[in-house]
């Protein structure tokens, strides 16, 4: 009997895809269908009301980690729905005997004190909660992330990092938001200084004077809108207007786009100093996005929805049409109580139906392809250090979700 013989060799024993020659490797995302699952986990959130939502959230999010990948290997997400209703349940915990005691306060302390104290709970408490619960969210987010096997985490707590961010905080409230890029930066560089992957800490090298430049246009057109709102607003009230209504309109229109168009491309240009400021160990990050592309993906957006939204009124349209020809000549109150009541119906109907496509639309023509922009755009170098990355020994931290995990984001 022949017995084969079996030769061993160590290109065929790596376990992992092979880093380049360069070092220099591209994330990649994989193409895979996504109509199926947002329609599945849309229809499912209605009749659940709402409850389905955080499984959905979950499922979308491991769509999203699955298909993007580093040297062929996909990254995973192991979160579950159980854990985000939790976490929600938990945050509603903590907001409702909050918003219950102001309301208690202002019975008996009288309306003055009741909207200080509802005044204090908006503009202190409650921003605070919300910058707790987003870095308890991303580290929520990196706890149940994989590659390789091996778990990213974040260090650190959501107090020190409130408080990192506060003094530029306050001087962008202060300076009317001038300090914005300080305050970014600030926040950016507590979350990536406490950024693992596995026993290899991140680090971040970035300065926001690198940013002010963009940010001062956004900020200068923001100003001019301000200032040209409340021209208007006041020698409309005391002369009668200096500029006709249409003229008033375009000039409204064209700053508001001029300021939507710098802000996204400060934005990209954030997101692409950010990444090449971020390390981990010996392993740099680059990226090159484009943001033209961005623009053309969120104008294909716009003008689908708007389509999509034009359709649905002629629909409607049509529909009330038919509708009243066939009522036409009734004239008792009953007749008229259905039009009333048909009317209601339609047009709730409608707002459903807009809301419903807005979602679906928005994920799969906005979302999902702004994810591979932004994924597509990131370049590591010497990726051979990542066969040299040790898995840390602590276990996933918490047992649940949180309230304000934001879902996918690339730049977090």
């Amino acid at each position: 009997m022949h017995v084969p013989t079996v030769e061993k060799r160590l290109t065929d024993a790596a376990p992992w895809g092979k880093a380049p020659d360069d070092g220099v490797t591209r994330l990649t995302t994989r193409t895979a269908p996504l109509a199926g699952l947002v329609l599945k986990g849309m229809l499912l959130t209605i009749l659940t009301f709402g409850i389905y939502r955080f499984w959905y959230k979950t499922r979308i999010r491991r769509y999203y980690w699955s298909n993007t990948a580093l040297l062929d290997d996909g990254f995973e997400y192991t979160g579950t729905g159980k854990e985000l209703l939790i976490g929600f349940l938990i945050a509603l915990a903590v907001l409702v005997p909050l918003n219950l005691s102001a309301t208690i306060i202002g019975l008996f302390a009288g309306e003055l004190v009741g909207n200080i104290v509802g005044g204090l709970l908006a503009a202190v408490l409650l921003p605070i909660l919300f910058q707790v619960w987003l870095y308890r969210a991303r580290r929520y987010r990196l706890a149940r992330t994989r590659y390789r096997g091996i778990r990213f985490s974040q260090s650190g707590t959501a107090t020190a990092y409130f408080l990192a961010s506060l003094k530029w905080l306050i001087l962008s409230v202060l300076t009317l938001g001038i300090t914005t890029p300080y305050l970014r930066t600030a926040m950016q560089e507590y979350k990536i200084n406490n950024t693992w992957f596995g026993k290899t800490q991140a680090s971040f090298h970035g300065e926001a004077r690198a940013l002010m430049k963009s940010w001062l246009v956004v900020w200068f057109l923001f100003l001019i809108i301000l200032i040209v709102g409340i021209t208007t607003g006041v020698s409309t009230a005391f002369a009668g207007g200096f500029m006709p209504l249409w003229m008033m309109i375009l000039v409204n229109v064209g700053l508001g786009l001029a300021v939507y168009v710098s802000l996204t491309a400060y934005q990209a240009g954030e997101f692409r100093y950010f990444t090449g400021a971020t390390r981990f160990g010996e392993i740099g990050l680059e990226s090159d996005v484009r943001t033209g592309k961005i623009f053309a993906t969120k104008i294909i957006f716009y003008v689908a929805f708007v389509g999509a939204f034009l359709s649905l009124i002629g629909i409607g349209a049509f529909v009330a049409g038919a509708t009243g020809l066939t009522m036409m000549g009734e004239n008792s109150s009953s007749a008229s109580l259905a039009r009333v009541g048909i009317i209601v119906t339609g047009m709730t109907l409608l707002g459903v139906l807009m809301v419903l496509v807005y979602a679906f639309l928005s994920e799969i023509l906005l979302r999902r392809r702004l994810w591979r922009l932004y994924v597509n755009s990131i370049t590591l170098t010497n990726t051979a250090a990542l066969d040299g990355i040790l898995q840390a020994g602590a276990d996933e931290t918490g047992a649940f979700g949180e309230a304000f995990d934001t879902g996918f984001d690339v730049a977090g």
